[in-house]
C-alpha cells in the first residue's frame, strides 16, 4: 500500500463549517490549535506552531507520532497569497512530506485553507478537505506564524557566527579584488530562487574555483546561479573557507550546505530530493569530495561525519576538475593547498575522487577543454571511467578549445554549448519523473 494511501488530517473533537471563500457565514468557529494526523494507520500531532512563508505561499510544520518515534516535515504549496489576514481564502496545490530522508510529492485536487483568529502575526489556517490522489485528503486546524519574506537572493551564514574551523583559517579581511574573493571568513550561501512559477524545484549548490587560495565568485559563481536560477534551478553559491592545509574545512562546508538545504527545504522551495552540486577546477575537486565522501567516515576529520549520508548530492557537474592528487595530472597548486607541504600517501588517496568511486556516487556529467594544460583533461577521463566501472550515469563533454577557466563567461566560444548540454542532461537524465 502506498504511504499516503488514506492520509488525512482532522481536527480533533471539532466540526469545521466554511462559507465561500469569499466570505464567512455566522457559524462559530472553534480553534482547538490541535492537529491530529493520520498517515496509513500512523498517528502524528504538532507540537509547535506551524509556519507561513513567502507571505502565506507556503505551509510548513513538523509533525510527531503519538508514541514519538517518528516524525515527518509536512508542507503545502498554495497557488495564492495572504491578501488580507482578517479575510483570506488559499487554494492548495501541492503537498509533500519528507520521512526517513525520503521525500514524498502529490497533486491537491481540490480544497481550501482559510485563515481564522488572526492576531498580529499569530493566528489559525483550518484546511478544508483538500483532496489527492485516491481517496486521499487533508483537514483541520493548526496555529501558524507568519516568516517574513525571504530576500532575494538571500545571503547565509552557514555556520552561525563563527567557524568551528577558525583556528586553521588564515587570518585576514574579507575581500573582493574584482571578481576574485579572498580570506572567506566563514561560510556563506548565496541564494538565488527559481524565477519559474513552479514549487517546489530543484536547486545546486554552485562551488568556484581558485586553487583552494581564492574563489572566483562572479563567472563560476553568481553568473552561474543567475542561469539556472532563469532555468528552473534554484542556484546556491558556496562561498566556501579555503583550507590552508586542512580539507576537513571546505569539505565539511559543502556538506554542511547540504544538510541546511534539505533541513530547511520548505523555506527555500526546493526539492530535497532534487539538491545537486556543480563545480569548476578546485571547486570541481570539492564537488567531486562531496560527492564520494558522504558515508560515515571519520579519516578526513569532517565536522559531523555521523551525518555526513545527508549530505549526498543528488546529481553532480564537474567543469575542468581537479580529481585526483597524485603527479603527474594534479594541479599542484591546489594540491598543496589543500593538504599542506608534506602529506601522508593515506591522505593524498584520500582526497584522490577517482580511488573514492563508489555504485552510490551520483550521476555526474563532466566537461574540460582538450588544451587545458593548467588541469589536464585526464582528470575528468580517469573520473569517467570510474564512474562507468561502478555503473553510474557519466556523461565526458570534451570541447576542442578553451583552456581552463571559462565558467560561464558569455565570450567563452563553447559556452552555448555547456549550457544546452546542461539543460539536456537534466531534463532527460536526473529530473525524470
Amino acid at each position: 500500500m502506498d504511504v499516503w494511501q488514506n492520509i488525512y488530517i482532522y481536527l480533533l473533537g471539532s466540526i469545521l463549517i466554511f462559507s465561500s471563500c469569499s466570505g464567512r457565514n455566522d457559524e462559530t468557529f472553534v480553534n482547538l490549535d490541535i492537529s491530529l494526523v493520520n498517515i496509513d494507520g500512523n498517528e502524528y500531532i504538532s507540537r509547535e506552531k506551524a509556519i507561513l512563508i513567502d507571505n502565506g505561499s507556503v505551509f510548513s510544520t513538523k509533525l510527531f507520532s503519538i508514541n514519538g518515534d517518528l516524525s515527518i516535515d509536512l508542507v503545502v504549496y498554495f497557488k495564492n497569497k495572504i491578501m488580507d489576514i482578517n479575510n483570506s481564502c488559499l487554494q492548495p496545490i501541492l503537498i509533500c512530506y519528507t520521512q526517513n530522508n525520503k521525500y514524498y510529492q502529490f497533486s491537491i485536487i481540490d480544497g481550501k485553507a482559510i485563515i481564522s483568529s488572526a492576531s498580529n502575526d499569530s493566528f489559525s489556517l483550518i484546511f478544508e478537505k483538500c483532496e489527492f490522489g485516491e481517496n486521499n485528503y487533508i483537514s483541520g486546524s493548526f496555529s501558524v506564524c507568519l516568516v517574513s519574506d525571504i530576500p532575494t537572493p538571500s545571503y547565509i551564514a552557514v555556520w552561525g557566527k563563527e567557524h568551528p574551523f577558525k583556528r586553521w583559517i588564515n587570518e585576514g579581511t574579507q575581500q573582493w579584488v574584482g571578481t576574485t574573493l579572498l580570506n572567506v571568513q566563514n561560510t556563506g550561501l548565496i541564494i538565488y530562487p527559481s524565477e519559474k512559477n513552479e514549487v517546489p524545484s530543484p536547486a545546486i549548490v554552485i562551488c568556484p574555483g581558485g586553487a583552494y587560495s581564492c574563489l572566483e565568485a562572479v563567472h563560476e559563481g553568481r553568473l552561474v546561479a543567475e542561469w539556472f536560477a532563469k532555468h528552473g534551478v534554484a542556484g546556491i553559491v558556496l562561498h566556501y573557507c579555503l583550507p590552508n592545509g586542512h580539507p576537513e574545512i571546505p569539505l565539511s562546508d559543502v556538506q554542511e550546505t547540504m544538510r541546511y538545504l534539505r533541513e530547511n527545504f520548505a523555506t527555500y522551495k526546493i526539492r530535497p530530493d532534487q539538491i545537486g552540486v556543480i563545480g569548476f577546477s578546485a571547486g570541481g575537486h570539492l564537488a567531486s569530495l562531496l560527492s564520494t565522501h558522504f558515508e560515515i567516515d571519520e579519516k578526513i576529520g569532517v565536522i559531523y561525519p555521523e551525518k555526513a549520508y545527508k549530505s549526498r548530492p543528488d546529481f553532480t557537474i564537474l567543469c575542468y576538475p581537479v580529481i585526483t592528487m597524485r603527479e603527474p595530472y594534479t594541479h599542484i597548486g591546489t594540491k598543496e593547498n589543500l593538504l599542506g607541504a608534506d602529506p601522508s600517501d593515506v591522505l593524498i588517496d584520500l582526497c584522490s575522487s577517482e580511488k573514492q568511486v563508489t555504485s552510490y556516487t551520483p550521476p555526474t556529467l563532466l566537461f574540460h577543454a582538450s588544451d587545458d594544460y593548467t588541469v589536464p583533461l585526464e582528470n575528468s577521463k580517469m573520473y569517467h571511467q570510474c564512474l562507468v566501472r561502478q555503473g553510474i550515469k557519466s556523461r565526458l563533454v570534451v570541447f576542442p578549445a578553451g583552456g581552463h577557466g571559462w565558467g560561464f563567461s558569455e565570450n567563452y566560444q563553447f559556452e552555448g554549448e555547456l549550457r544546452k548540454n546542461i539543460s539536456h542532461w537534466l531534463n532527460n537524465e536526473v529530473f525524470i519523473n
